[in-house]
């Protein structure tokens, strides 16, 4: 004989079952445990149990339309507005603990240790509740359950060793733990797409199911929290002086300290970071990102988002600090991917999950003025091996299909040469020239050098050319030389204000070069459009064409 077919966890369970849960604890708490408490605590009682069920009752009956409104009445998620009023109720019980324990007529030191501890434990589980901290931990059931166990064994001797009007408000306090465990420790570890046992039968626990299941386990929680708070309420009504209405302030204060805390990152993401989309075949996304150059060496901020947190496990990332020219690493970091060094952002950010923050430190003789790339390579460990994770899409340049390039930086040299008198040339884009030295003579097959000093009074913002032309004095005709003021070691773009620097030019010439007089000039020009640079002397008088004359040279014969 075939047995039934279990019956699936609906709807219409969760609906009978949250009335049947906040009729009961309403009918009892108005009955027995509202009367007893001060109008300060049977007020603040009152509120939470009102916003608690107008809550429940959005986040059941509410069809969302939008990720966000999805996230903002969830019952089973951080820093949405469930989170943030089970957070409250915490705190609330906590404050309400610790004046028990402060203000009770009877204060021998074991009391103010078990108010005291019950106090910080509320307020640190406030802190959990909000964040979600816990699931950091794959046996946090254990460390609650042990947890639960040493709180409710401490009650049961704090009780026996109380007065008798005390009794209730123990019990109430068990009461809140038990309804509180029971949601967050047994229904947590029910498997989905499995069969969960009940008295009549079994019941079928799809994935619809687990949705439904994770109602039930924050209801729970919700309820066990506010009984725990009225128990504390209770305590605290029969210490001697009365609770101060300054206890109102309590929900609101401790709210304002959980944004306090996540605004900053948000207001970091929202002003200070560079937008980036970079999918990793291991799918997990790069958002954002922020890297600066500080004493401490090269901080990076790295804003990644995941579907499944578990898809960090394992991993890890590698920074460094690449010289653009020799490829060269002068400086790296690396780093595993774990959600303890990191944290979420406040309020709703669809884009954003974690924050992960590395210090790459910089040796003393990394070399200065040399423009550096910030390279990122994100790595998943496999039976000790690390192996690079290849990257998918991409809107900023890579190295290889492993290696993303996320910003280009130059370290400063902070040893500058001395300041001339009078600079031969300043720039309209904020560069200047110092006078340049020629050589009074070579010959035509004989290469020569010639050093260039620049100086950078404002940040560059694009790339330049300098060009060096050659006039014969005698036919006109011109040879052209163009080349990086700096060489390729330091772009334009990445000088910064304050720059002075010095590239020695290296200029080949042919044995077909006629002899005879050559004019010299130089100047710059924009590599994007070929415009040159308006270039002014000493007296501010523009030159000729942004020609900078720089003396002449005599070409002798082969």
């Amino acid at each position: 004989m075939q047995s039934a077919a279990p019956a699936v966890i609906s709807s219409g369970y969760i609906y009978f079952f949250v009335f049947l849960v906040y009729l009961t604890v309403s009918l009892f708490a108005f009955r027995y445990l509202l009367p007893g408490l001060s109008p300060v605590a049977n007020r603040l009682a009152m509120f939470m149990l009102i916003a608690q069920m107008a809550l429940v009752g959005l986040s059941i009956f509410l069809r969302p339309s939008s990720p966000y409104e999805r996230w903002f009445w969830h019952l089973d998620s951080e820093y949405n507005l469930v989170s943030t009023l089970a957070a409250a109720q915490f705190a609330l019980a906590g404050c309400l603990a610790l004046y028990a324990g402060w203000f009770s007529p009877a204060r021998p030191a074991w009391r103010l240790i078990y108010f005291a501890g019950i106090g910080i434990l509320f307020l640190a589980l406030a802190w959990d509740e909000y964040h979600g901290f816990r699931s950091v931990h794959g046996d946090w059931q254990i460390h609650y359950a042990s947890l639960g166990l040493a709180l409710a064994s401490a009650t049961l001797l704090v009780a026996l060793r109380s007065p008798r009007r005390a009794w209730k408000w123990f019990f109430c306090l068990l009461s809140g733990l038990a309804i509180g465990a029971v949601g967050a420790l047994i229904l947590d570890i029910v498997p989905c797409n499995s069969e969960a046992i009940y008295l009549a039968g079994t019941w079928r626990v799809d994935t619809d199911g687990c949705l439904e299941l994770q109602r039930i386990e924050e209801i729970l929680e919700l309820v066990g929290v506010w009984l725990a708070l009225v128990a504390a309420g209770g305590l605290a009504t029969i210490a001697a002086r009365p609770i101060p209405r300054i206890m109102y302030l309590v929900p609101s204060l401790s709210i304002l300290l959980l944004l306090l805390y996540f605004l900053p990152p948000l207001l970091e993401l929202r002003l200070m970071t560079q937008e980036a989309s970079i999918g990793f075949e291991a799918r997990v996304n790069l958002q954002a990102f922020r890297a600066d150059i500080s004493r401490r060496g090269l901080d990076t901020t790295l804003f990644v988002s995941s579907a499944d947190w578990h898809k960090f496990t394992g991993m890890g990332y590698s920074i460094h600090l690449v010289d653009q020219v020799s490829g060269k690493s002068a400086a790296r970091v690396d780093e595993n991917i774990s959600r303890r060094h990191s944290w979420k952002t406040a309020l709703y950010e669809p884009r954003v999950k974690y924050i992960q923050r590395s210090l790459a430190t910089i040796p003393p003789d990394a070399p200065k003025n040399r423009a550096m790339w910030i390279v990122l390579t994100l790595w998943r460990e496999q039976g000790g091996e690390f192996v690079p994770q290849r990257i998918l899409t991409s809107d900023h340049p890579l190295l290889s299909d492993t290696q993303l390039i996320l910003d280009e930086l130059v370290l400063k040299d902070s040893a500058a040469m001395p300041q001339t008198k009078t600079a031969l040339a300043s720039f309209e884009n904020g560069f200047a020239l110092d006078p340049v030295e020629l050589p009074q003579r070579l010959r035509a097959s004989e290469p020569f050098s010639m050093s260039f000093t620049w100086r950078a009074n404002e940040a560059g913002a694009a790339d330049y050319i300098q060009f060096m032309h050659l006039r014969h004095e005698e036919s006109g005709e011109w040879r052209v030389y163009d080349q990086q003021p700096l060489g390729p070691r330091l772009p334009t773009r990445l000088w910064y204000s304050g720059l002075v620097d010095s590239e020695v030019w290296q200029l080949p010439q042919s044995d077909d070069l006629p002899a005879g007089s050559y004019s010299v000039f130089t100047g710059l020009y924009d590599a994007s459009d070929g415009e040159r640079v308006i270039a002014r002397d000493a007296n501010g008088e523009p030159f000729l064409d942004s020609h900078v004359p720089l003396g002449a040279i005599v070409v002798q014969a082969a």
